[in-house]
């Protein structure tokens, strides 16, 4: 690798239930299982990481896991020591505490400004940049993870690919892993698709364009925000209160919905690698999604005055490029009326219409990005060439 091993301190605030914390946790581990660092995973509410991260102890305030220690904070946090590199994830804020010392600090750090993802072209001239603190004048760098070599590039682990074509080329991993999770194997020729969203009531459009599909279709649910949007509309069809349990299927037409146990991080993934169409959110199942090298419909995280769909639409204008235009306005209007619940059964049923020309893409997609080094070894040699 050519480069040392340092001591690295992340801090991550849980803001959006398992987005902000997915992150980190996968960053912690990447760096030290990929990398060989030696790292300390700094988090604000455990409950949340014990949630993805089973193993996890949330009444432990520090704790050791996959040679990676993880510790909880608040603004009455003190510490001991600090480390040579500092990840501020996604502008949480450093504790007071820990600013202080890293003021007294005299041996070299490096401080990075962990960014969200986004393929505005803007992040290519921000990445990367140097600024000082405004009150403590000390350098930060803003690291902006993307999908070009201008920017940081994106989380993956360096194994990660061959676990996903080994699992995707195994019908006998692919029905164990349904078996773990308490879900009967799908029929053969039954399409499955993945639903985890944000709360948006055109869900029922969707069930009804897969509800009317000539072939059957298993719509597996995940315990996530959409699951209150689908309650809500399958009781204006006259379903019963609570009909959506754990581990039981509802059949409406050529569709049947199953809810799913509440999943952590390694089995979600499996999820997306086994399903064949992934309706995904936020960033952290979004890039996952891109790494199985399958359809995926995107829910963004919403943003004042629609912002979240310019970032929506710079996506699209990356990935879809190589797409014949008509193509290119099937999965806009698609992505588009999801985000602005508005979606149309008229609209799925288009998108399922053209599915094998968007899965020999989506593969595509996931070799181009496969060519950039992991944002981890980028992240790593960043901060190393800035110690030296």
């Amino acid at each position: 690798m050519g480069q040392k091993t340092r001591q690295w301190d992340i801090f991550c605030k849980v803001v959006d239930n398992f987005g902000d914390i997915g992150v980190c946790w996968r960053l912690a581990k990447q760096l030290s299982h990929d990398e060989h660092q030696q790292v300390r995973l700094w988090v604000d509410d455990l409950h949340s990481l014990h949630q993805i991260e089973p193993a996890i102890d949330p009444s432990l305030q520090q704790q050791h896991l996959q040679q990676i220690s993880i510790c909880h904070w608040d603004a009455q946090s003190t510490f001991e020591t600090i480390a040579e590199v500092v990840v501020e994830a996604f502008a949480c804020g450093l504790p007071d505490a820990y600013l202080a010392r890293l003021q007294q600090r005299h041996a070299p750090f490096c401080w990075i400004n962990l960014e969200y993802l986004t393929a505005e072209t803007w992040a290519e001239d921000c990445h990367a940049m140097i600024s000082p603190h405004p009150r403590l004048g000390i350098p930060q760098y803003f690291y902006f993870p993307g999908f070009t070599d201008k920017t940081g590039g994106l989380f993956r682990e360096q194994d990660l690919l061959a676990r996903v074509r080994l699992f995707q080329s195994n019908p006998a991993m692919i029905d164990d892993f349904w078996q773990r999770i308490g879900v009967n194997p799908p029929a053969p020729g039954e399409k499955i698709i993945s639903l985890f969203a944000y709360e948006n009531e055109s869900v029922m459009a969707l069930v009804d364009a897969l509800s009317h599909q000539s072939a059957p279709t298993r719509l597996m649910v995940t315990n996530s925000k959409i699951r209150n949007s689908l309650q809500t509309g399958l009781e204006t069809r006259g379903f019963p209160q609570n009909c959506l349990q754990t581990g039981q299927s509802l059949q409406i037409g050529a569709l049947t919905i199953t809810f799913l146990p509440f999943l952590h991080q390694d089995e979600y993934d499996q999820l997306l690698w086994a399903c064949d169409l992934n309706f995904v959110r936020g960033e952290d199942s979004f890039l996952r999604a891109q790494w199985a090298g399958k359809p995926f419909v995107w829910h963004i995280y919403a943003q004042d005055e629609n912002a979240h769909l310019v970032k929506l639409d710079a996506f699209l204008t990356r990935y879809t490029h190589q797409l014949p235009s008509d193509l290119q306005q099937v999965l806009r209007k698609c992505m588009h009326e999801w985000n602005e619940h508005q979606l149309a059964a008229e609209t799925i049923s288009t998108l399922l219409g053209r599915y094998a020309e968007y899965l020999t893409h989506a593969v595509f997609w996931q070799k181009t990005l496969e060519k950039q080094p992991p944002l981890a070894r980028q992240l790593a040699q960043f901060s190393e060439n800035r110690l030296k």
